[in-house]
């Protein structure tokens, strides 16, 4: 059995920190979704360009499709207050996303927040 202790030391030696809903991430990361992600989120597909070599790869399996590209295409499905439309069921690029890790920090500091 895992105490509290235990799970805290183990938290810092990830550098994981509570997500603080501030959105910088969905708005700072480029983020592809693979076939997995799709069959698991079926809104990908429906709202997500499909990168499939402009129709030239005719084998779905291999697509992935654009499901944000940094600032210039934030994640269609961060909400107003900053939370995950489909977090349940968010791609693995986000699933990855440490919060209060260095890509998190760092996603925060290009926003001009608190790292």
């Amino acid at each position: 059995m895992t105490d509290s202790r235990t799970l805290c030391r183990l938290k810092t030696a990830i550098d994981w920190g509570e997500c603080r809903r501030c959105g910088a991430c969905c708005r700072r990361l480029i983020v592809e979704a693979g076939p997995a992600d799709v069959l698991r989120e079926p809104q990908i597909a429906e709202r997500c360009r499909v990168l499939d070599g402009n129709g030239t790869i005719s084998d779905p399996a291999q697509w992935s499709w654009s499901v944000a590209v940094g600032q210039l295409q934030p994640c269609p499905f961060l909400r107003p207050d900053n939370a995950c439309e489909i977090y349940a069921t968010r791609p693995e690029d986000c699933v990855a996303m440490v919060p209060g890790g260095g890509q998190c920090a760092e996603c925060r500091r290009e926003e001009g927040s608190t790292p």
